[in-house]
């Protein structure tokens, strides 16, 4: 199933996608829509005309989030099997015919993302996402339930409204008994969008952060999640113990003393932040825009570091 909205665009390239799947018995497709303000539904009613497998659109009663979609979409299924993806992806021809497999011997199985061959092209605050290995977070983009799992713990948790309802589901159904497996050949591609620009990229990045508020509850909820996720069990991922620092840096050299040993020591916080985003996950794009990509880049990170502030304020549980 998939929950979309917002993505027209995407949804004829995801229905050519899977009508190339190798062919499995009682293979449907639910298709939920969460309250698009664009001609998603048309796009959808116009590709079910086609479609040589049973497709139902759902449409939900407001814009509720991902977990409300999915919730509306798995429910409505007829399969033993739910195999989920986003709108943004393109299943290999033998995704689905290996999540299957693996589903023979597993109750929740996460398949390999693979980012696009135009990722290249992508500008420095387009997203991207890739899963090389079993990552524990059981990301929608490409996972499969037994349903008989999915009704056991009532679906996705919608408290989770922008962030954490696949990861909490997972750790749920762990929790429960469910055994996991990793499927690297149900394989999808995480297509990259290079079409906005990038002052609309850097805005979208920046109300993305703003997913990180629900880290802390999922952590508070699965404590499991800190050993086995998070960087040094406190740190989202491992840029905010940088982002820290440069924060740090900048409040001594704003606030400081105007002395050798004050700028040295802001120097030495924020350091190791511009080498992460400079060395070892550089922003890409050309290089006469790095003037500009730099502090924009550095806005974005610590707007993330605010959210997982904010959250660990809201649920009681340190993360940043």
């Amino acid at each position: 199933m998939v929950a979309t909205r917002n993505r027209a665009q995407h949804l004829s390239g995801l229905m050519a996608a899977l009508k190339r799947q190798e062919r499995i018995e009682g293979f449907e497709l639910i298709a939920v829509d969460d309250c698009s303000t664009d001609d998603t539904l048309e796009v959808l009613s116009r590709l079910a005309a086609s479609a040589p497998f049973p497709l139902t659109i759902l449409r939900t009663e407001r814009n509720a989030g991902p977990a409300v979609a999915r919730n509306l979409g798995w429910r409505a299924a007829r399969a033993p099997l739910i195999a989920f993806t986003d709108d943004d992806c393109l299943p290999e021809p033998r995704w689905l015919s290996r999540m299957v497999a693996a589903m023979s011997t597993a109750d929740v199985v996460q398949g390999r993302t693979r980012s696009s061959d135009d990722a290249a092209g992508r500008g420095p605050f387009g997203r991207i996402l890739a899963v090389d290995e079993f990552s524990w977070k059981f990301e929608t983009c490409n996972v499969g339930y037994r349903r008989s799992v999915l009704e056991a713990g009532d679906g996705f948790d919608e408290r989770f409204v922008i962030l954490g309802e696949d990861c909490d589901l997972g750790w749920r159904a762990i929790r429960s008994g469910a055994q996991t497996a990793w499927a690297p050949d149900a394989e999808v591609v995480h297509r990259v969008d290079t079409t906005g620009t990038r002052i609309g990229d850097w805005v979208a990045s920046l109300r993305i952060t703003r997913r990180l508020v629900y880290a802390p509850l999922l952590v508070k909820e699965h404590p499991g999640f800190r050993e086995k996720v998070l960087v040094a069990r406190w740190f989202w991922s491992p840029l905010q113990p940088r982002t820290l620092a440069a924060v740090l840096g900048i409040v001594i050299a704003i606030g400081g003393q105007r002395r050798l040993g004050s700028r040295l020591m802001a120097l030495g916080l924020l350091l190791p932040w511009l080498h992460y985003r400079t060395a070892i996950d550089p922003r890409p794009g050309r290089r006469r825009w790095a003037w500009a990509v730099i502090p924009m880049a550095l806005v974005t990170d610590i707007a993330a570091l605010a959210a997982t502030v904010e959250g660990s304020v809201r649920y009681r549980t340190l993360v940043l």
